[in-house]
């Protein structure tokens, strides 16, 4: 209990969202053995494509490759309404999948190419039975959020906060959540159990976007993630009922 490895990740951004799905469980399969309290976080490069400079080759052969690819001809060769069909299923994927990994993974129909690797990091156990904190509770995350990882990680309007920026987006697009912040606290089994201690386990995640950016030079390309860690169980106050409604 008087030790706390703290793994600093930055993974390659050149590549698939498989490629670092499979670098993530090689670092995985190196700590498993830890028994105290870990905190993995830093730069996952976790945007849904791979950012690597392109060509009209390397695109050709990603399109022919991807089997969404292949429904997007089937629907055009079979159905009148083909352009309606793909661009809205198109829109509403996007939409689906927008600045949130842990949306549906619908194969071919609906992918989200992230998925894979936030359930690889959700399932994952150490020897101990310890797993990363998954929890959102509104009275430990920022802004009241819920959902999974708001605990660590600042959930927005639609997702998560976005970490990292094209140096001119439009509105959103050009906007990743690249970094990630993922605790074991040893004392929690299951991810998602509110019923477990919160000693040394994630509260408050915020992405400093506003500190970072309203710098002359900002700190780092990428906006600072910070997380607090209780070193005893944190006592919070229930909140008060509201008052009565007036008769």
């Amino acid at each position: 209990e008087d030790t706390l490895t703290i793994i600093n990740i930055h993974l390659e951004i050149k590549c698939t969202p498989k490629e670092r799905e499979a670098q993530t469980a090689e670092i995985l399969a190196h700590i498993k053995h830890i028994k105290h309290p870990v905190v993995m976080m830093g730069d996952f490069n976790a945007a849904p494509e791979d950012l690597s400079p392109t060509s009209a080759m390397r695109i050709a052969e990603r399109t022919i490759k991807s089997p969404t690819t292949w429904l997007n001809v089937a629907v055009t060769a079979l159905l009148p309404q083909a352009l309606i069909i793909n661009a809205s299923r198109f829109v509403s994927n996007f939409t689906k999948n927008r600045d949130d990994p842990l949306a549906p993974d619908i194969a071919v129909i609906a992918p989200n190419p992230l998925h894979p690797l936030f359930q690889m990091i959700q399932n994952f156990r150490f020897s101990d039975g310890g797993a990363f904190d998954f929890r959102g509770d509104s009275g430990r995350a920022m802004n009241g959020k819920t959902g999974a990882l708001a605990n660590s990680n600042e959930r927005d309007l639609k997702g998560f906060k976005t970490s990292w920026s094209v140096d001119r987006p439009i509105s959103f697009i050009g906007k990743y959540r690249l970094d990630w912040v993922f605790v074991k606290s040893a004392y929690l089994k299951d991810p998602y159990n509110k019923d477990a201690p919160y000693r040394m386990a994630p509260h408050f995640g915020e992405t400093l976007e506003e500190l970072n950016t309203g710098l002359k030079v900002p700190v780092s390309d990428h906006h600072p993630n910070v997380v607090d860690l209780p070193f005893k169980e944190p006592k919070f106050e229930e909140p008060a009922p509201p008052p009565p409604a007036p008769s």
